[in-house]
C-alpha cells in the first residue's frame, strides 16, 4: 500500500468507528432513560399508594342532563386532585371513578 492509501484507509476506519461509537452512545442513553423513567414511575406509584388523595373535599353532586334520556349521570369532582367519581343518590356515597374522556359533552 502506498502511504496515501494507508492514510485514506485509516481515516475511513476512524470515521466508521466514530459513527459506531455515536450510535452505541445513543442506544445506551435511550436504555438508561427508559430505566430512569420506569424507576420514577415506580416511585411515584409507591408515593401515591402511601399518600394518595382521600377525596374528602368534593363538589356538590352534579347531574349532566342528556337530551334523549330523562335522567343523567350524577357525579362529583374531588377539589384536591380533580378526579371525577360517579355519585349514588340512594346511598349518598361516592361510587367508582369515571373516565372523563368517555363522558359526552353537552
Amino acid at each position: 500500500m502506498i502511504p496515501a492509501e494507508r492514510a485514506s484507509a485509516g481515516e475511513n476506519a476512524r470515521s466508521l468507528l466514530v459513527a459506531h461509537k455515536e450510535r452505541v452512545d445513543e442506544v445506551v442513553e435511550a436504555k438508561v432513560l427508559r430505566v430512569l423513567q420506569s424507576a420514577s414511575s415506580s416511585v411515584w406509584s409507591l408515593f401515591n399508594f402511601i399518600f394518595r388523595c382521600q377525596h374528602r373535599r368534593t363538589t356538590f353532586p352534579q347531574t349532566q342532563a342528556k337530551a334523549a334520556a330523562s335522567d343523567g349521570e350524577t357525579y362529583v369532582v374531588c377539589l384536591d386532585c380533580g378526579k371525577q367519581f360517579a355519585y349514588d343518590w340512594e346511598r349518598m356515597r361516592i361510587a367508582e371513578p369515571l373516565d372523563p374522556s368517555s363522558r359526552s359533552r353537552p
